[in-house]
């Protein structure tokens, strides 16, 4: 085609393409701005006017509350003066007291005087001090008349937002005001519980931009504040009544609409926010339409075109009909020249064409007789090369594969030496497979340095590398040994290529001839192939020997332990144990292998301990994952053999982290027990005999000391040994206590016992050691009464071990809370510290007999080891758990679970910590 006649041809598709566009814009563009921006600005306003309508709501609720605490406090000022008048401070006591029991969501209600301080003051939560009771509260009291006063937000130590509301109290009170801590952690289920959609969420600030509720309490928690918006700055200085809307980016990222109200009442803004996305989806909505409008005028304006196409090509039909014959093939046809317009033009070219095509037809039949050549020769040539594969992996013997390797090379490539060479760590080059004339120069072994010859060029260059003629080839390293093995074996062109797996090189095979000839491309990328393929055949049987190494060395470690080894599958079938396990199980004519793991505990196993291992196992085949690999351990009783064994679970996962197995060790324990049970025996005998005297020497010296006539160092030396003898007895006590714990004859009274007085009696008896040691003490309860199921006197202990512990290993001046918590089924008593802590290897022995951490010597603190240990005896006879949680240097958290005490029914399994 001439450029002439290619230019009139474009004319003609450029006036065709700009009729149709022009027809589609004008159609499209020009209906549809007519109405778009106005929907568009429809849609905005609608959402606007949705958020102050939802807003408005939020507002109402809120102010609803604010109203009905307001009456509250106010009602409570009555009934305070009419006490006040009375001067009955224990009527006051109980006005409080209904107060917070009604009020919930108070913290705290108080009687303040200006002039005077605190005339009364009662909390939930805080332990009243000196401190506390003189603190002034945070809200100005000024009696104006104007009622209910309110302070500002504050947050205490667990981040909960709190407000103090002060009512003033009339004539003859004077400057006496009602005050009350009302805690606005309420708000939270307000924001949290609004359905707002579409991603709509509300929150509260306070008159200093400080988060005070919203959707999400981790954000109040971290004592938010959005006081850098200029949204929030407009809300709480402007207050217009129709509401503050703007558009920000949220603590989250997100670009949003919001639409706000400021409290009046209290100085606060209630906030309600879209992500602006919302808005955007309306928008596109109404862009898709007009899309959908804009092809819908494209589809006229085709049609238009079409018929406008057609009554301009319709000259050029004959023309196609013509071209459509070549294109079948009949090159001899020519198209007849009927115009002398662009179209006959067009036709005349087509005819050239044609002779054209009939001659590069020839020539191209001509490549195809050759590419199918080509193609059946390298069709050849894999097969060849899957064959060679199937030869190679029918033996993993590494000696044998070298073998084959060398000899299908020589094979395939009719060459007359081929020598493959294995890649030491060091770099240098071993004789692995030699075959043909490589064996008159080469032998099994041969040792070829690194970077020598064209083998260590191939492994240094990470390629193919070959040469017409080995001695004659420039730059090329040569030891004496290697041009001697060459001139024996008659060697001058030389072909090497590298062995790789993953990307590294594991050796070279090599093959020479005797003439200086050249390697093909083929040849080269023929022999690449075959070396990829006996690399990997080469690897996998390294990797074989080696596996059945560790195996054999495996087995033979198994063997060699005292203890019982099992492998259980899914199913519980064992598939593999060692020959201590069937000894120790007592199933030395049973095959182990195969078997029910259930069917062999019960030949000598009592059906309960063998059925907490059963079920530790179904637990451990359970799991998806293999965690972190922590198991579980118990012990197995064999009566029949007199035999205690200790078992210990480990889960056995695969590649991916999957649970494929559990591994079983048996550890044979009798011994041990009976010397333990035998210490026990003793301990309890010993603890029986000296209990008596030691009373005896008790009561002597209190005797000794309260006599007049003895002197004041006589009376220092009795109150030392007087202190020595309580401490003597309390460890014999404690020591009797373990005894009858182990033995299960300690007698207890489980009764309902009411944890948080029992809680705080034990801490106002520590009390004058907690303020020896200048701690703030702090309890917090969910509950005015936590009822558990327990013996009260070894709840008391439990509950005083704890404590004490906490006061003495704290240093001075620290700080100790108890939480008291619940669930459906248990209590949950906590307490925490910032004493010296414990260290990381030392809370797995914890809780054993007459172990102490070791870091505690820096306190100088004395102690048995005996009171965690019965600690958790008690907790575990009571039906529940103990457990610690501490760092090292930043102080403990002691927990213990208790059944709880409603509806007089007891739980079925203890509560303990979340799994790890």
């Amino acid at each position: 085609m001439t450029p002439a006649i290619g230019f009139r041809l474009g004319t003609l598709q450029r006036r065709l393409f700009v009729l149709l566009a022009v027809t589609s814009v004008v159609t499209v563009v020009g209906v549809n701005l007519v109405w778009l921006p106005g929907a568009l600005h429809d849609v905005s306003s609608a959402r606007s006017e949705l958020q102050l309508v939802a807003v408005r709501g939020v507002r109402d609720q809120i102010e609803l509350f604010l109203a009905d605490k307001e009456d509250a406090l106010t009602a409570a000022a009555r009934q305070f003066r009419a006490v006040l008048l009375g001067a009955d401070l224990e009527r006051m006591a109980r006005v409080g007291q209904r107060f917070l029991q009604r009020e919930l969501a108070f913290e705290e209600i108080g009687v303040f005087d200006v002039r005077g301080g605190w005339r009364y003051r009662l909390s939930r939560r805080e332990v009243m001090t000196s401190e506390s009771v003189t603190a002034r509260p945070p809200v100005e009291l000024v009696a104006n008349g104007a009622g209910v006063i309110w302070g500002p937000v504050v947050t205490n130590d667990t981040s909960e937002p709190w407000v103090t509301l002060a009512a003033p109290l009339s004539s003859p009170a004077g400057q006496t005001f009602v005050v009350g801590l009302l805690n606005l952690k309420v708000l939270w289920s307000l924001t949290s519980e609004l359905q707002l959609g579409q991603g709509g969420r509300a929150y509260i600030v306070d008159g200093r931009g400080g988060l005070i509720a919203a959707d999400d309490a981790s954000l109040v928690l971290k004592r938010l504040s959005f006081t850098d918006r200029s949204f929030v700055k407009r809300l709480l200085e402007d207050g217009r009544p129709n509401g503050v809307s703007g558009l920000y980016k949220n603590e989250r990222g997100i670009e949003a609409m919001a639409t706000g109200l400021r409290l009046d009442r209290v100085g606060w803004g209630v906030v309600v926010e879209h992500p602006r996305a919302v808005v955007a989806q309306a928008v596109e909505r109404k862009l898709l339409f007009f899309v959908v409008l804009t092809l819908a005028g494209i589809l006229v304006s085709a049609a238009i075109g079409r018929f406008l196409s057609k009554r301009v090509t319709r000259p050029l039909e004959r023309l196609r009909l013509g071209v459509q014959r070549f294109g079948r093939g009949e090159l001899d046809h020519r198209v007849p020249i009927e115009t002398s317009d662009e179209i006959g033009e067009l036709a005349q070219q087509f005819n050239q064409m044609a002779t054209e095509l009939g001659a590069s037809h020839a020539r191209l039949e001509e490549r195809i007789r050759e590419a199918t050549r080509d193609l059946a020769r390298r069709q050849r040539e894999a097969e060849e090369l899957a064959r060679v594969a199937r030869t190679l992996t029918e033996d993993l013997d590494v000696a044998q594969l070298a073998d084959r390797v060398v000899q299908t090379v020589l094979d395939l490539f009719a060459v007359q030496s081929s020598v493959l060479w294995s890649r030491d760590p060091d770099g240098s080059l071993v004789v692995l497979g030699i075959s043909g004339r490589a064996r008159d120069g080469f032998k099994l072994g041969d040792v070829l340095p690194t970077g020598v010859s064209l083998a260590g060029r191939a492994v240094s260059q990470g390629r193919a590398v070959w040469t017409r003629d080995v001695f004659a080839e420039p730059g090329l390293r040569m030891t004496a040994a290697q041009t001697t093995r060459l001139q024996a074996t008659g060697d001058r062109a030389v072909l090497c290529v590298p062995l790789a797996v993953k990307g590294e090189t594991i050796g070279v095979l090599s093959l020479g001839d005797g003439s200086t000839r050249e390697f093909t491309t083929e040849e080269v990328t023929l022999l690449q192939a075959f070396a990829d393929q006996a690399a990997i055949v080469l690897q996998n049987a390294n990797l074989y020997v080696e596996s059945q190494t560790q195996r054999l060395q495996l087995t033979q470690i198994l063997e060699s332990t005292s203890d019982g080894v099992l492998f259980v599958g899914a199913g519980r079938r064992v598939q593999a144990a060692n020959r201590h396990a069937g000894e120790l199980l007592g199933c030395e004519s049973i095959p182990l292998v195969g078997g029910d793991l259930g069917a062999i505990l019960g030949h000598e196993c009592t059906e309960a301990s063998a059925a907490e291992l059963l079920r530790t196992c179904d637990a451990g085949l359970a799991a998806g994952h293999a965690g972190d690999g922590h198991g579980a351990a118990g012990d197995l009783e064999m009566p029949d053999l007199k035999r205690v064994l200790h078992w210990e679970t480990r889960t056995t996962s695969d590649a991916v982290d999957r649970t494929v197995g559990l591994t079983i060790t048996l550890h044979d324990v009798t011994q041990e027990r009976e010397i333990a049970q035998m210490k026990s025996d003793f301990v309890s005998f010993a603890t029986h005999q000296l209990r008596t005297p030691l009373s005896g020497i008790k009561w002597m010296l209190e005797l000794g000391v309260q006599e007049r006539e003895v002197g004041e160092q006589a009376k220092s030396y009795m109150q030392d040994a007087l202190g020595a003898a309580r401490r003597l007895i309390q460890l014999v006590n404690d020591l009797l206590d373990v005894s009858r714990l182990e033995s299960g004859r300690m007698k207890t009274a489980v009764q309902a016992v009411d944890l948080v007085g029992l809680t705080r009696t034990v801490l106002g008896d520590l009390k004058p050691q907690i303020d020896e040691k200048d701690h703030r003490l702090t309890v917090e309860v969910s509950e005015d009464v936590l009822d558990v199921f327990a013996d009260p006197q070894l709840l008391r202990q439990v509950v005083l071990n704890l404590s004490s512990n906490a006061v003495k290993y704290s240093r001075r001046g620290g700080w100790i809370t108890v939480r008291l918590t619940h669930d459906q089924e248990f209590v949950r008593w906590q307490i925490q510290d910032n004493g010296i802590g414990i260290p990381k290897e030392s809370q797995r022995h914890l809780f054993e007999k007459f172990y102490r951490a070791d870091n505690v010597v820096s306190l100088e603190t004395d102690g048995t080891g005996l009171g965690l240990y019965l600690v958790r005896l008690i907790a575990e006879q009571m039906g529940g758990r103990v457990w610690c949680e501490s760092e090292e240097g930043q102080g403990a958290s002691f927990f213990f679970t208790a059944p709880r005490g409603q509806g007089g029914s007891r739980p079925g399994s203890p509560a303990g910590p979340p799994a790890a």
